[in-house]
C-alpha cells in the first residue's frame, strides 16, 4: 500500500512538473512536417537544445543532423535547453536557427530553451534570439515572447521572411533596446495586424525594418508619442498593405511615410475610459441588471496588464491620483435595455476622464453609438464620481444616454455634448438630480418636442452657463435650459480660407525626447462632425471662404510647461482666424482664464499665411501666455484685442515681432503691469505707423524695453504717463530701455517723469533728426540716445494739458504764476520787462536752477550770456 501511494505521489509531482512548465511546442498542422536546428561552429559554449515527443516523459538532444518528423497532423514536440548565457552568435549574425517543413505551429514560451521552464522574464545576451525562425515558411504560429527584459538587437530578424506566419506574438516588454525588434518580422507577406507595441519611448534602430514588406500587414498598434528619429523606425512599414488602420496615443505625433504611420493608412486614438481615485481608497465595480453582461476589462498599471472586471467585484484604488483604464470589446452595445443593463458602482471620490467608448471598441476611437439603450444609467447613483468622461459620439442612438448621470450629485461640469442631431430619449433624465452641475456645453440646434430631453435638468444646479449653438431656442425648464442659467454662445476658433488650397496643420517643438500635441479636433461641415488633428495633418481648406473650426479639451492649458513642448500652427495660402482662443482649452470659446504659464507661446509663430488674429477674450493672463503667439506673421493685417488690465510677466513678450504688415496696434488698456509685460511686442513691425496709449502709471522692470525696435513707420509715440522711470541695475535696464530704439521716423515723444534714471537705456537711438520732446518743466534738459534726442526741439508739460514753449537752447527756463525758473545756465542772468527795465538778476550755477519773482504778469526778456529769450508769464 505504501509503494503504491508513494508512487501516486510520485506520478501527481510528474504530472505537476510537467504542467507546471511553459515548453516551447512545435504541432504538426499537417502529416510528415519536420523541423531541426542548425547551430553554427562558435568558440563559445556550444547550445544545446533537447526535444521530447511524449509529453515530457522522455527528452532527445536536437543536433545539426537530420531533422526530427511529426508523423500524424496534430503531433507535438516539446523543446527546452539550459543555455544561460544565451545563444551565441557569429560576427556574420549567424547563430542557432530552426529548419521547418510542412506546416507548424509554435506556442509555449520560446524562454524554454534558454532556462529549461520558460518562466525566465529576461533575455541574457544580445542577438540572443537573432534569427531564430528566419526563413521557417512552413511556420503559421509564433511561440510566446514573454521577456520583458530584453537584450540589444536580441529578436533581430527572428520570424523574417516566416511568409506563412499568420499572427505575430504579443510583446509585452515596456522598455526598448538598441535594435531589438530590428527586422523581426522583415517578409512576413502573410501577416496582417502587428502585436501592440506597448513601449512609450523608442531607442536606436528599435523598429527598423520591423514590417518591411508585410504585404498583407494592415493594422498597427503603438503606444509611442513620437519616433524621435527616423534611423529608429526606418523603413519598418515600407511595403505593408495600401490601406490600413494605424492606433496610437491620442495627442500622438501624426507623420507619414515609411518611417513613421503608412501612407494611406486610416489613424485611430487609444484613448481609455480612465478612473483617478481623488481620495485613498477609492474603489469601484460594476453591478448587472438582467441577463446581459458585457464585456469591460481594468488595468492599474498604464495597460501593462488587464483583467476582467465581473459584476460584484471591487477594485480598489489604494492612493490618491493612482488611475485604472477601463476598455471592453462590445459592437453591440454595453447595454441592451433598460431591463438588461450593467451600471457602475463606486465609493470614495473618483474623476472619470478618457472616453466612454473604450467601453465599445477596446481602445475609445469609435464615434458612434451602436444600439438603443447603449449606456443606460451607466454612472446612475455615483454620487462620489466628481468628473466624467468624455461622450465623443456624433451618431447617438435611441436612450443611449438615459439616465447616464442621474443622482451624480458631486459632478459639476457636465461633459460635452458634441451631437448635432439628436435622438429619441437620448438625453432623457440625463442629468437628472446631479445637484451641482453649473455648466452644460452642447452642439445640437433645435430642441424638437422635447422628448429627447425629458427631464434632463431637473434639479440641476440653480445658476449655471449653457453653452450652444446661437441658433438653439432659448427655452427654459427642466425639459430645456435650466431655469435661472446664463446662456453663453459657441465661440469655436475659425479659421476662413482667403484663397483656394490653403492648408492647416500642427507643428511641435520640443525640449525632451517627446512631443505631446494638445488635445485638438477639427470640422469641416461647421460642427456636424469632428475629427483630431496631431503632428504632421495637413487640413485643407478647398474654395476660397471654407472654414474650418477648432475645439480642445486642455484644461490645464495648451502648453503644459514652461518650455518642453510647444504645439504651433502651420499654414499656406491665406487663412483668416476668428472666434475665440479658448475654445483649444474649453471647448466652446467662452473662458476667460488663461490656465497655465506659456499657454498660447508661439501658437502661431511663423505662419506668413495668417491675415487676421483670433479672439483672445482672457481677462487674468499667466506668465509668457502670449509669448510670441504672432511672431513672424508677416501677412497679419489686424490684430486682436487685448481686454486685460492686470498683465503678468513675459504675457505679450514678441506676441507680434515680425509681423510687417501690422499698421495699427491693439488697444492696451492695461492699468497693471508687471516684469516684460509688453517687452519687444511690436518690435520689427516695419508698417505700425499708430501706437497704442499706455494708461499705465505704475512701471515694472523692463515692462516696455525694446516694445517698439525698429518699427521704422511709426511717427508718434504714445504718451508715457507714469512720473517715474523704473531701473533694476545702475547700468539702466529698465522700463524703458530701447523702447524706441531705430524708430527712425519717430519725431514725438511726451513724458511725464521728473527726472532721468539709468546711463545706457538707449531708447531713442535712431529716431528722427529733428522732432519735438515734451516733459515735465522740472526734468532735466540732457540730450543723446538715453535722454532727450539730439536736435529735438523741447516744450513743457504744465498742470494740465497745456504746454510752453521755449526756444532751443541749452538752458530750461519756465514760469509758474509770478514765479521765473531758469536752470543750467553758468554767469549772469538778468530779467528786463518790455521797457528795457532791468527788474531781477543773479549769478547762476550750470546745474543749479535761479528762481526769479516778478514784479506781475507780463512779457519778459532774459538776458544770458549768449541768448535773449523771451518768455511770456
Amino acid at each position: 500500500m505504501t509503494k503504491k501511494f508513494t508512487l501516486f505521489l510520485a506520478l501527481i509531482c510528474a504530472c505537476c512538473s510537467v504542467f507546471a512548465t511553459n515548453y516551447l511546442t512545435f504541432t504538426a498542422e499537417e502529416d510528415s512536417s519536420s523541423f531541426g536546428m542548425e547551430v553554427y561552429d562558435m568558440d563559445s559554449t556550444p547550445t544545446v537544445v533537447q526535444y521530447s515527443l511524449d509529453d515530457g516523459q522522455t527528452w532527445d538532444t536536437l543536433t545539426g543532423g537530420p531533422r526530427v518528423v511529426l508523423a500524424k497532423r496534430g503531433d507535438k514536440a516539446l523543446l527546452k535547453g539550459v543555455n544561460p548565457q544565451g545563444f551565441p552568435v557569429t560576427a556574420a549574425f549567424l547563430g542557432t536557427r530552426f529548419e521547418m517543413s510542412g506546416a507548424i505551429a509554435a506556442s509555449g514560451s520560446v524562454m524554454s530553451i534558454i532556462d529549461g521552464t520558460g518562466d525566465s522574464k529576461t533575455i541574457p545576451c544580445e542577438l540572443c534570439f537573432s534569427g531564430l525562425f528566419s526563413g521557417c515558411e512552413a511556420l503559421t504560429q509564433a511561440p510566446e515572447l514573454p521577456a520583458t527584459t530584453l537584450a540589444d538587437y536580441c529578436y533581430y530578424a527572428m520570424f523574417s521572411y516566416c511568409t506563412n506566419l499568420t499572427k505575430a506574438p504579443e510583446l509585452p516588454a515596456r522598455e526598448l533596446t538598441n535594435g531589438c525588434y530590428m527586422d523581426m518580422f522583415y517578409g512576413c507577406t502573410s501577416l496582417t495586424k502587428s502585436p501592440a507595441l506597448l513601449a512609450t519611448e523608442v531607442e536606436y534602430n528599435s523598429y527598423k525594418n520591423m514590417f518591411s514588406e508585410c504585404a498583407k500587414l494592415s493594422e498597427i498598434m503603438v503606444c509611442f508619442t513620437d519616433y524621435n528619429y527616423a534611423s529608429r523606425s526606418g523603413a519598418w512599414v515600407r511595403g505593408v498593405a495600401p490601406h490600413g488602420t494605424f492606433i496610437l496615443p491620442k495627442g500622438a505625433t501624426k507623420s507619414y511615410g515609411e518611417d513613421r504611420i503608412p501612407n494611406g493608412w486610416e489613424v485611430k486614438y487609444i484613448d481609455y475610459l480612465t478612473f483617478t481615485a481623488m481620495l485613498d481608497g477609492a474603489s469601484f465595480g460594476i453591478a448587472t441588471i438582467g441577463e446581459h453582461i458585457p464585456d469591460v476589462q481594468y488595468s492599474l498599471d498604464s495597460g501593462h496588464t488587464w483583467s476582467p472586471l465581473l459584476p460584484g467585484e471591487t477594485i480598489t484604488l489604494a492612493k490618491y491620483s493612482d488611475c485604472a483604464w477601463l476598455r471592453g470589446v462590445n459592437p453591440q452595445g454595453f447595454s441592451i435595455g433598460e431591463e438588461e443593463y450593467t451600471h457602475f458602482t463606486m465609493s470614495g471620490t473618483i474623476a472619470a476622464s478618457g472616453s466612454v467608448m473604450s467601453l465599445i471598441d477596446g481602445i475609445g476611437a469609435e464615434k458612434k453609438i451602436p444600439n438603443a439603450n447603449c449606456f443606460y444609467g451607466l454612472f446612475e447613483g455615483c454620487s462620489r464620481l466628481s468628473a466624467a468622461p468624455d461622450l465623443p459620439s456624433t451618431e447617438l442612438a435611441e436612450g443611449c444616454y438615459k439616465r447616464m448621470f442621474s443622482g451624480c450629485t458631486r459632478m459639476v461640469k457636465a461633459p460635452e455634448l458634441p451631437a448635432t442631431k439628436l435622438a429619441a430619449h437620448c438625453y432623457e433624465s440625463m442629468f437628472d438630480s446631479c445637484l451641482n452641475v453649473n455648466r452644460i456645453v452642447v452642439c445640437f440646434n433645435d430642441w424638437a418636442d422635447n422628448s429627447r430631453t425629458a427631464e434632463w435638468v431637473a434639479h440641476v444646479a440653480p445658476t449655471g452657463t449653457f453653452i450652444a449653438p446661437q441658433a438653439l431656442a432659448k427655452a427654459f425648464g427642466a425639459d430645456n435650459i435650466p431655469e435661472g442659467w446664463q446662456v453663453e454662445p459657441l465661440n469655436y476658433l475659425t479659421f476662413t480660407a482667403e484663397e483656394d488650397n490653403s492648408t492647416f496643420g500642427l507643428d511641435g517643438l520640443f525640449y525632451y525626447s517627446t512631443i505631446l500635441f494638445a488635445d485638438i479636433q477639427c470640422s469641416l461641415d461647421n460642427g456636424e462632425t469632428w475629427f483630431p488633428i496631431a503632428g504632421g495633418d495637413s487640413i485643407i481648406l478647398k474654395k476660397k471662404g471654407d472654414k474650418a473650426l477648432l475645439k480642445g479639451n486642455n484644461p490645464k492649458g495648451f502648453v503644459h510647461y514652461r518650455e518642453p513642448n510647444i504645439s504651433s500652427f502651420v499654414m499656406t495660402g491665406s487663412i483668416a482666424a476668428s472666434g475665440s482662443v479658448m475654445s483649444l482649452l474649453d471647448v466652446a470659446g467662452v473662458s476667460k482664464t488663461i490656465p497655465s504659464e506659456s499657454c498660447f507661446e508661439r501658437l502661431f509663430q511663423g505662419c506668413a499665411s495668417l491675415t487676421q488674429a483670433p479672439e483672445l477674450p482672457a481677462t487674468e493672463l499667466k506668465e509668457g501666455c502670449y509669448s510670441e503667439m504672432f511672431a513672424e506673421c508677416t501677412n497679419l493685417r489686424r490684430a486682436s484685442e487685448l481686454p486685460a488690465t492686470r498683465l503678468s510677466p513675459w504675457c505679450y513678450l514678441r506676441m507680434f515681432i515680425g509681423c510687417s504688415s501690422l499698421t495699427q496696434a491693439p488697444a492696451l488698456p492695461a492699468t497693471e503691469l508687471n516684469e516684460y509685460s509688453y517687452a519687444l511686442m511690436f518690435a520689427y513691425c516695419d508698417s505700425l505707423r499708430q501706437a497704442p496709449a499706455l494708461p499705465a502709471t505704475v512701471l515694472h522692470d523692463g515692462c516696455y524695453q525694446a516694445m517698439f525696435y525698429n518699427c521704422i513707420s511709426l511717427t508718434e509715440a504714445p504718451e508715457l504717463p507714469a512720473a517715474e522711470i523704473i531701473t533694476i541695475s545702475e547700468s539702466g535696464e529698465g522700463c524703458y530701455r530701447t523702447m524706441f530704439d531705430s524708430c527712425q521716423s519717430l519725431s514725438k515723444i511726451k513724458v511725464h517723469f521728473s527726472e532721468w534714471k539709468g546711463t545706457d537705456i538707449s531708447w531713442v537711438a535712431g529716431v528722427a533728426p529733428t522732432g519735438t520732446f515734451i516733459c515735465p518743466k522740472a526734468l532735466a534738459k540732457e540730450y543723446g540716445v538715453n535722454r532727450i534726442p539730439e536736435g529735438w526741439r523741447v516744450e513743457f508739460v504744465e498742470e494740465g494739458s497745456s504746454t510752453q514753449v521755449v526756444e532751443a537752447t541749452h538752458c530750461d527756463i519756465w514760469t509758474e504764476d509770478r514765479t521765473l525758473f531758469v536752470r543750467g545756465v553758468e554767469g549772469r542772468i538778468e530779467v528786463y520787462d518790455l521797457n528795457g527795465r532791468l527788474v531781477r538778476s543773479a549769478e547762476g550755477k550750470e546745474h543749479e536752477t535761479v528762481r526769479f519773482v516778478l514784479p506781475g504778469k507780463g512779457t519778459y526778456v532774459v538776458k544770458m550770456e549768449a541768448n535773449n529769450v523771451k518768455i511770456m508769464n
